[in-house]
C-alpha cells in the first residue's frame, strides 16, 4: 500500500507507481488533506501505527457470514489494541 500527501501546483497530476502495481487493479482515491494542529498531528501518528498493526493482524479476525458489525468491531479493536 502506498500512501502520500501532496500539494499540487496544478490541476494535472502524474504518477508512478511500483512495477508489481503494473497489469494489476488498483485503487486510486483523492481526497482532500485538512491540515492540524500539532497535538493532533502526534495523535496521527498513533493512529497510523495502529491502522498498520490492523492490516498485519487482520487475517486473525473471523467473520462469520451473518455479521454482527457490534461484535465485529469489538474483535477488530482486540487485534488493534
Amino acid at each position: 500500500m502506498l500512501r502520500e500527501i501532496i500539494k499540487p501546483r496544478k490541476r494535472r497530476l502524474t504518477i508512478e507507481i511500483p512495477e508489481q502495481y503494473v497489469n494489476k487493479q488498483i485503487e486510486i482515491l483523492i481526497l482532500p488533506f485538512f491540515e492540524m494542529d500539532s497535538h493532533v498531528e502526534i495523535e496521527k501518528h498513533q493512529y497510523d501505527e495502529d491502522l498498520q498493526r490492523l492490516f498485519k493482524n487482520a487475517s486473525k479476525v473471523k467473520i462469520d457470514k451473518e455479521v454482527d458489525i457490534d461484535a465485529l468491531m469489538n474483535e477488530v479493536n482486540d487485534v488493534v489494541l
